[in-house]
């Protein structure tokens, strides 16, 4: 997949079978988002049985949820790295560990660390809407197996991981809560 851009009396617009997005200009980021197969979104389901021991998905798998340890009665938290970020590190690891140290919930970390690599900030911010609509595909479809998970829905962001979950979360219906 390949984004095609196209000048609009000097509006430039990124176009996607996920979705139009349109560049961030406050930022002066004038490039398209990088492919869905170069950023890599991967879905890791965490749980307190296999805490270290991730399910992965990719973004379009949602709907296979219905073969993992994914238990819809339960809440679910999502954690989103930023920029040069990744599941495995630290800080996120600690999150998840104290997320399902607390509670027996679903913990979700999407990991975009292709998409979000050094040097490239501008690059990696562009790449933030099409990671939240991968995100949102994602949990729409998970929500087509087991019901409408929106309401159980947690998504948590750090720096430009915080923009990939409110572009996601204004695309999940219901989702609870963003933070």
């Amino acid at each position: 997949e390949k984004f095609h851009s196209k000048a609009n009396n000097r509006r430039m617009e990124c176009k996607s079978d996920l979705g139009n997005v349109v560049p961030i200009t406050f930022l002066k980021i004038t490039s398209c988002p990088q492919s869905k197969e170069m950023i890599d979104l991967r879905m890791k389901l965490y749980k307190r049985k296999n805490p270290q021991i991730p399910q992965v998905f990719k973004y379009s798998q949602g709907s296979s949820i219905r073969y993992s340890n994914y238990d819809a009665s339960k809440l679910t938290k999502t954690i989103v790295h930023g920029f040069m970020g990744n599941c495995e590190l630290p800080w996120v690891v600690d999150m998840r560990d104290a997320l399902l140290k607390i509670s027996d919930i679903n913990v979700f970390c999407a990991d975009w660390k292709q998409g979000s690599q050094f040097p490239n900030y501008s690059q990696a911010a562009a790449n933030t809407q099409i990671v939240g609509l991968m995100i949102a595909k994602f949990f729409n479809a998970v929500s087509g197996v087991v019901g409408s998970i929106g309401p159980k829905l947690h998504l948590i962001g750090f720096s430009l991981g915080a923009q990939v979950c409110g572009y996601a979360g204004s695309k999940i219906p219901n989702c609870s809560r963003i933070s």
